[in-house]
């Protein structure tokens, strides 16, 4: 372990009113079960809960793209990687890499789900097939804490996906410490953990990955 002196365990940002809990540093393999690579991962926060429409609006000098549907509310913020990164530049934070999302989802047990080794429909906010019928409403980003990470992040499966800062994933070079996804000209980013219209049979695990348009607003 790297972590010099001692991290609290979760803090709270007053002026957002974001919790952010510690990752210790280690190591995980990162990517599919036996065709991933170990890597080695720094200490650091990340969000406990996807960032709600009442805690987006509380960052003054952005401006633009949040969704009437989640706006002023405790669901989950509907809005694109600029915006979410101007968020986070305001308030002096960062999005998270996928490897450090993937580091708090599935830990050093290299978990498949965030809650363990088996998908539990009970666990998360998703559909049991893939009728749109059966698209459940956004939930709380509170809900849903029995299917939390090991590290105490909630709904990293399911609900609404999660954007990372990585424009594509890291390649077959990717570095053994802190990887970070190359940069893209086709405007294209990488987000993580399905979402409420996402089936357990595609994106959802923890080592599944998405992508979407830089331009196309985070509706999923």
């Amino acid at each position: 372990k790297e972590d010099a002196g001692w991290f609290p365990r979760c803090i709270r940002d007053s002026r957002s009113g974001v919790d952010f809990v510690y990752v210790e540093s280690g190591t995980f393999e990162y990517g599919p079960p036996g065709a991933g690579k170990v890597v080695e991962m720094s200490g650091f926060y990340i969000a406990r809960t996807e960032v709600s429409g009442r805690q987006f609006i509380q960052a003054e000098d952005v401006h633009g793209d949040s969704d009437s549907e989640t706006a002023e509310s405790d669901l989950p913020i509907l809005t694109t990687r600029d915006y979410a990164g101007r968020w986070c530049g305001v308030l002096g934070y960062s999005l998270p890499t996928e490897a450090q999302w993937e580091s708090a989802a599935s830990g050093e047990d290299n978990l498949d789900y965030p809650w363990g080794p088996e998908p539990n429909e009970k666990l998360r906010n998703g559909p049991s097939t893939q009728l749109l019928a059966n698209t459940p409403p956004f939930a709380p980003v509170d809900a849903y804490e029995g299917g939390r990470s090991w590290c105490g992040c909630l709904q990293m499966i399911g609900n609404i996906a999660e954007i990372c800062r990585d424009d594509l994933p890291p390649g077959p070079g990717v570095g053994a410490k802190n990887p970070e996804g190359v940069r893209s000209t086709r405007m294209e980013y990488v987000i993580r953990g399905g979402s409420r219209k996402t089936a357990r049979d595609q994106y959802e695990k923890t080592w599944g990955r998405g992508r979407v348009r830089q331009r196309g607003n985070n509706k999923t």
